[in-house]
């Protein structure tokens, strides 16, 4: 052929090559590009990253892992609801407090606080949401020795309260026979045992028994003559109900100790409070329902399956002080 024409037919072939060539690239298919057919519309680009780090599972496969998460958490939560504690018994409680009455120097006193809910949270359980409770919260009521915490606050308590209930001590032999203060440990009670109370020292006289002793030593009333004088202020123990100065009411020591008075002291360098409380029934039958609620619905999540260090709870966190 090429000596029949008068051009070389290679020639011709280059040339249709390179416009075949051309024409290929300009309307290149798909596979020809990197990754092109694995990119959803909405993706633009595929950043580069180690094997390690990319998930290769299918959406079949990410959507049972995620049934599964969910049935997991309801079983877990039908466990919570059923979930029976084993019954204390009067030995049990006796042994533990009596263990416990050196209280934060006590192992055993974290160990045993540990899951329940104690006295001096309960203002702050009856305040929050059930359905968004406070992750500070608790953590504290789980993990109590890992949430230790000091102020100017209660270093100044623990600093006067001996000295506190020396005075006490020495106002109430005056009006009862017999009079004593001795220390108390952590109580438990059979009939609530997700719930206890380390009294500041269990009391006892000829003439009304025994009982307990709440001693409170404020950092910021330290030097106040007239303690009445302040009942109502915002953040202060006392009220003035008609006149009456008196113990903001939401006291559950008297009722998880299961004991018939509580002297609630209130000590300053220049003044000394005291008020005998009694039991108030009614009360506490409205409170008790919404405490179980709160240890069923948010400590034993925490205690049974690790829900909130596990990050599985969408919990609200707060700043709010802990008191230990």
């Amino acid at each position: 052929m090429a000596g029949l024409s008068e051009s070389c037919s290679h020639v011709g072939a280059v040339l249709f090559a390179i416009e075949a060539g051309v024409k290929m690239r300009e309307t290149a298919s798909c596979t020809t590009e990197k990754c092109k057919w694995l990119m959803p519309s909405h993706v633009k680009k595929i950043p580069a990253a180690p094997v390690a780090m990319i998930d290769f599972s299918s959406a079949k496969s990410k959507k049972q892992k995620l049934d599964d998460a969910i049935a997991g958490r309801t079983e877990l939560q039908n466990a919570c609801q059923d979930f029976r504690q084993e019954e204390l018994t009067q030995p049990q409680v006796q042994a533990v407090e009596e263990e416990t009455r050196n209280q934060s120097l006590s192992p055993i006193w974290f160990s045993q606080r540990a899951g329940r809910i104690t006295a001096s949270r309960l203002k702050q359980v009856l305040q929050i949401s059930l359905a968004q409770p406070s992750k500070s919260l608790i953590k504290s009521i789980c993990y109590p020795e890992a949430h230790k915490f000091s102020t100017a606050a209660t270093r100044y308590g623990c600093k006067y309260e001996a000295t506190a209930r020396k005075q006490y001590e020495g106002v109430q032999s005056l009006h009862h026979q017999g009079f004593s203060c001795k220390d108390s440990g952590l109580w438990l009670n059979p009939q609530w045992p997700y719930m206890g109370a380390s009294p500041d020292g269990c009391v006892t006289c000829t003439c009304h028994g025994t009982g307990i002793c709440e001693i409170k030593c404020p950092h910021s009333k330290q030097e106040e003559a007239n303690l009445r004088l302040c009942a109502g202020e915002q953040g202060f123990c006392l009220v003035n109900d008609g006149g009456t100065v008196k113990l903001d009411r939401r006291h559950a020591q008297l009722h998880v100790v299961d004991i018939d008075y509580c002297d609630f002291v209130v000590w300053t360098k220049n003044d000394l409070f005291v008020e005998r409380i009694v039991r108030d029934v009614d009360l506490w039958d409205n409170i008790i329902p919404r405490v179980e609620s709160f240890f069923r619905l948010c400590v034993l999540p925490e205690v049974l399956g690790q829900q909130l260090t596990r990050g599985k709870f969408q919990l609200q966190d707060d700043q709010e002080g802990e008191k230990a």
